[in-house]
Formats: C-alpha cells, structure tokens, sequence
C-alpha cells in the first residue's frame, strides 16, 4: 500500500469522527455517534485486512504479480541482440524489504 493511500485514509477516518461527533453533540443527531465508530471500525479493519494480506504473501515469498512480471519481460527482452542473450522465459521475481522493495530477478543466458 502506497504512503498516499495511508494518509487518504487517515483523513477520511478523521473527517468521519469529527462529522460524527459534531452532529451528536451540538447538532442533536445523536445517532451519529455510534453510525461513526462503525464507519471508523470499518475503515480500520479494511486497512489491517489490506496490510495482513501483503504481508503474508511476502511471509510465503509469493512471486510478484502478473503486471509487474510482464513489466519485468518487457524490460528484459530489449537486452535480447541474439548472440549473447538468444532469448527470455520463465521470468520470475519475489519482493524483498518493505516501502523500498528489493527485487531478486533471475535471468537465464544460453552460452555457446
């Protein structure tokens, strides 16, 4: 999760808490109250559930997902000049590290 989505999220809790509580004390909506710490309560959990899942699919060293791999070949498969490198398959990748990830990326070069 980017560090933009975290803040956006921070926000949006903090807007929903200071509607909530606003409303039930001076407004006299004193429903609003408890409809918020659930607003709230959903938004955190959404946030751990997002976090718990990328972190246990790095926990597994899960491989980097089908985009980022088709990035990766794209790349690799301009190195292609048919003497040294004939050519590029079973492109594989596993994220390493947290905000600034690592990327272990195993080429495979046909000598002759």
């Amino acid at each position: 999760m980017t560090l933009t989505s975290s803040h956006r999220a921070d926000a949006l809790t903090s807007l929903v808490a200071l509607t909530s509580i606003l409303g039930s004390s001076f407004g006299g909506y004193t429903f609003l109250d408890p409809l918020g710490g659930l607003a709230v309560s959903f938004f955190i959990l959404q946030q751990g559930l997002s976090l718990s899942k990328v972190a246990m699919l790095e926990l597994l060293d899960a491989g980097v997902d089908k985009n980022t791999q088709k990035k990766i070949e794209f790349l690799v498969e301009g190195l292609v000049d048919g003497k040294d490198l004939l050519g590029v398959r079973n492109v594989r990748g596993v994220k390493s590290g947290g905000e600034f990830p690592s990327w272990m990326i195993k080429v495979l070069r046909l000598m002759g």
